[in-house]
């Protein structure tokens, strides 16, 4: 009886045979140090230089854009148009102070999670996959390489 999995357990199975029968197994993308190495640098780069401030301003800007709804009826005179903008601008500016200070509130009931923090490390680990892939796609594959020394 085999276990559960699809690799039989074996002594005499090889480590290709046993990639080759259980491709589950096999990572998504080969690591290799030089490439961990360039995601750390590039990881904690980011975390350091970004400006979580500017991102968390323009998030919330985005959120109200998409929540916020647009003018409505009754604009058919300029005074009613002023009502109306002042209206969306009174609503907006007041769904933009609870989104800060539930924001607030966070930071204060999880201080070791800050939302800042999360910020620069979400940041940092989309650039680090981000050059971990374009390092991984410009760098010759081991296969060219060994053909290449024949």
């Amino acid at each position: 009886v085999q276990p559960a999995n699809c690799c039989p357990e074996t002594i005499t199975v090889s480590r290709a045979e046993l990639s080759h029968r259980c491709p589950s197994r096999q990572p998504l993308v080969e690591e290799t140090m030089d490439s961990w190495i360039v995601g750390q640098i590039s990881f904690w780069y980011v975390v350091h230089k970004v400006q979580p401030t500017a991102i968390v301003d323009k998030a919330i800007e985005i959120f109200l854009d998409l929540v916020t709804p647009g003018g409505g009826l009754g604009e058919s005179n300029w005074w009613m148009k002023g009502v109306r903008a002042f209206e969306q601008k009174a609503e907006r500016t007041s769904r933009e102070i609870d989104i800060r200070t539930e924001l607030r509130n966070w930071d204060e009931r999880y201080p070791e999670i800050h939302h800042e923090l999360i910020v620069r490390w979400v940041a940092g680990a989309a650039a680090s996959m981000m050059v971990s892939c374009i390092y991984n796609g410009l760098k010759p594959s081991s296969s060219a390489r060994s053909s290449s020394k024949r």
